[in-house]
């Protein structure tokens, strides 16, 4: 199993997700989100992070961004994945001429498991 522990907005919080065994470490992109962090700031985080040896897979959450916007951010911020938390097109991260190809996955919100399993179908990616 994998844990994801998303929201972060200062080291503090950080390094105490990745000392309790965090794999992946969320930086939420939504200004309505009170959890929002501010890119300058996260880019320090991500610096500070990428320093320890036991460094988790750095992912930027966004909603109903622009595959540019996000893959700006990604870069900008030194981040490793996108998560689509929105409305977002499948061929963002499907489509092999998206900037988000291989960088991004979607978060799904199933109420069934036939609903997971069309989810899954529409945002999988042949590996």
């Amino acid at each position: 199993m994998k844990v994801k522990i998303c929201g972060i907005t200062n080291l503090a919080d950080a390094l105490t997700a990745v000392e309790a065994g965090a794999d992946y470490l969320g930086f939420i992109f939504y200004p309505p989100s009170k959890r929002s962090v501010d890119i300058n700031d996260a880019r320090k985080i991500v610096v500070a992070l990428r320093e320890r040896a036991d460094c988790p897979v750095l992912v930027g959450v966004f909603v109903n961004e622009t595959a540019e916007r996000m893959t700006a951010v990604l870069n900008e911020v030194g981040l490793d994945l996108a998560q689509l938390s929105g409305e977002e097109a499948a061929s963002l991260v499907t489509d092999e001429r998206s900037e988000l190809y291989g960088r991004g996955y979607k978060a799904i919100r199933p109420a069934s498991l036939a609903e997971a399993e069309t989810a899954v179908r529409q945002y999988a990616v042949p590996v």
